[in-house]
This record gives C-alpha cells, sequence and structure tokens, in this order.
C-alpha cells in the first residue's frame, strides 16, 4: 500500500453533459444500483465531486480522502472552507481504486456509520434530493458548503434525471 500515480480515469468526455450522466448512470447499474433514484443522486454527487470536466483519477469519483485507510492513494490539492473562506490544500491523500466498483463499494455512505442518516436520504425515494447532499455536509463529507448548497444539488439531480430519460435504454447481458 502507497503512493500511486495519479491516474486520469474519467467515464466520458469532459463537459458532455449528457455522456456524464448517463455513462455513470450505466456504471452505477452494472454495479448493481438498480433504484434509479439513487443512481441519480449518486451520478450527482460524482459530478460534483470530479465536476462536468472529468476531474477523476485512481476511479476516485466521490473525492473520499485517504484518512486511516490502509490503501494505495494519489495526492492531489483540494478546495476546503473555514469560517467561511474557501483555501487551497495541497498535497492532500486521496484514495486510489483499480475500478469504479471497487470506489462505491468503499463510498462512505455505504461504509461508515457516521453517514447512516446520509444513507436513509440517499435511499429514501420519497425524500427530496437536496436532502442527501444536506446530510451528506451535517456528517462533514465535504467542508465547502459555499459552492454547492441542496438546492443547487437537486438541480443537477434534475440534470441527471433529464439526461439518463433521454437514453437509449440500457441492455444488461445475459
Amino acid at each position: 500500500m502507497g503512493q500511486v500515480a495519479a491516474i486520469a480515469t474519467p467515464w466520458a468526455k469532459a463537459w458532455d453533459h449528457a455522456a456524464v450522466c448517463v455513462n455513470m448512470d450505466r456504471i452505477l447499474e452494472v454495479e448493481g444500483i438498480e433504484e434509479e433514484h439513487v443512481r441519480r443522486r449518486l451520478t450527482a454527487h460524482a459530478i460534483v465531486a470530479s465536476g462536468w470536466r472529468q476531474n477523476v483519477h485512481a476511479f476516485n469519483v466521490w473525492k473520499v480522502k485517504l484518512g486511516k485507510a490502509a490503501m494505495d492513494y494519489y495526492v492531489g490539492d483540494t478546495v476546503e472552507e473555514k469560517d467561511g473562506a474557501t483555501y487551497t490544500e495541497k498535497g492532500t491523500k486521496w484514495r486510489a481504486y483499480d475500478s469504479f466498483g471497487a470506489a462505491l463499494s468503499d463510498h462512505p455512505v455505504f461504509s461508515m456509520s457516521r453517514y447512516a442518516a446520509a444513507k436513509v436520504a440517499l435511499l429514501d425515494a420519497a425524500r427530496p434530493d437536496g436532502d442527501y447532499w444536506k446530510e451528506l455536509g451535517k456528517a462533514g463529507y465535504y467542508t465547502d458548503t459555499m459552492n454547492i448548497h441542496p438546492p443547487d444539488f437537486a438541480s443537477i439531480c434534475h440534470r441527471v434525471a433529464t439526461e439518463t430519460a433521454n437514453a437509449a435504454p440500457f441492455k444488461k447481458k445475459s
């Protein structure tokens, strides 16, 4: 376990909003996420974390920091917030994965108890999309709260839903 190269692993051509939405939706479906509302929220989360420009390295689509995990990592910068001001933190260690599936199975919402409320909001189809983002923030998943608020996140979810609704049906391999 140690530092690896920050190899770019986008899931679509940068700034191609339709492909970004559709391709991540399909990746999540292949990985066993059957519920459309869960795929929509996880895709929007990936877009917020990685950007429409597809700033993804080592399959870390949700930008999970290394923390105390004993696994491969890459080093990069991040924007943090303190007392209402943002700053760039250099040399942040990020988790490195071998696949999008590995990144999904290690997603903190599914694996850490402090994100229990976010998991409930993610899985509950009756809850507004913005609730998932709000609960992530309360649990400390992200610190840069000035850029994306729950209504903004809900707007991205709406865009994901629109793009995936217009896509050709996904045909699973038998």
